[in-house]
């Protein structure tokens, strides 16, 4: 590229090239070089935010005896003892049911710790570099298995269920 009178330094302040030249590797490296030290300045306080606050909640639930079919707000959970991950605090319904017996359901409320509420929250959650596990646990306990022969357990409920006609007449 011919400069035509130096109008092209003057104005722009770059000076022509000519064949054979080049720019100064020292220069270009030196570029380079603050331009790589702002990314990495900016990637390690990336960094330094995204480690930073962190709340694991978990919700247990036991049985007693052990084995039960665990469902959670309707969700199946798998066979107790089972422990899950939450989200949400508040009131959890709790659906247990064992072979051979009537099924158990249970409302459990989850409260918060006293981190999780506002503002503490929004420390514990973004800031905070300690990271808090909550946990929560709930043992469901089925009744008794009744001992009478089935013959006698019917007698009773017969029992029972004519003595309801007599007082509804």
């Amino acid at each position: 590229m011919a400069d035509s009178g130096g109008l092209l330094s003057r104005c722009t302040g770059l000076k022509p090239c000519t064949e054979g030249s080049n720019p100064s590797l020292s220069a270009i490296l030196a570029g380079r070089d603050r331009a790589g030290r702002r990314r990495a300045h900016l990637a390690a306080a990336l960094l330094c935010v995204a480690a930073t606050g962190c709340v694991e909640r978990y919700f247990r639930v036991d049985t007693a005896p052990a084995g039960a079919h665990i469902y959670i707000n309707g969700e199946d959970a798998g066979v107790s003892p089972v422990e899950r991950p939450f989200t949400y605090y508040g009131t959890m319904r709790v659906d247990a049911h064992l072979e051979a017996q009537p099924g158990v359901t249970q409302l459990v409320e989850l409260a918060p710790p006293w981190y999780e509420y506002f503002p503490l929250d929004l420390f514990s959650e973004l800031l905070d570099p300690v990271t808090h596990v909550d946990r929560h646990a709930v043992t469901i306990t089925f009744p008794e298995a009744s001992t009478a022969p089935a013959p006698e357990r019917e007698e009773k409920a017969r029992g029972a269920a004519e003595e309801l006609r007599k007082e509804s007449r």
